[in-house]
């Protein structure tokens, strides 16, 4: 008679645990591969527009050297926005990689595994 009711206890799912386990951490990796890949693109292009002069071509004021300090500074913005972009990625990989050790701890607290 116990081994009836075991079986039915198998048939019917628990829905209080989670069937599937869930990728924990996984929107964090996410979010830093598209702020990794920002980070490097706003680094090439502070580079480019840094190293790129026209000459009379690509004037914004009246003297060479004022347009070059103007092109300058532009580079340096672009590239001091893909270091923010590259720091936060980091983060971001950081809060995943955080997420999943804690995870993981807990199924292992949970199973009485010894870590």
């Amino acid at each position: 008679m116990e081994e009836a009711s075991t079986s039915q206890d198998r048939a019917s799912p628990d829905w209080t645990q989670d069937t599937e386990p869930q990728a924990s951490g996984s929107a964090g990796v996410a979010w830093a591969w598209i702020f990794l890949t920002v980070a490097v693109v706003l680094v090439v292009v502070g580079f480019l527009v840094m190293f790129t002069y026209h000459g009379a071509h690509g004037q914004l004021v009246g003297g060479d050297a004022f347009n070059l300090i103007i092109i300058a500074t532009r580079g340096v913005g672009f590239i001091v926005a893909g270091v923010v972009a590259a720091l936060l990625g980091v983060g971001c990989l950081l809060t995943a990689i955080q997420s999943r050790v804690s995870h993981i701890l807990a199924e292992a607290g949970d199973r009485n595994i010894p870590v």
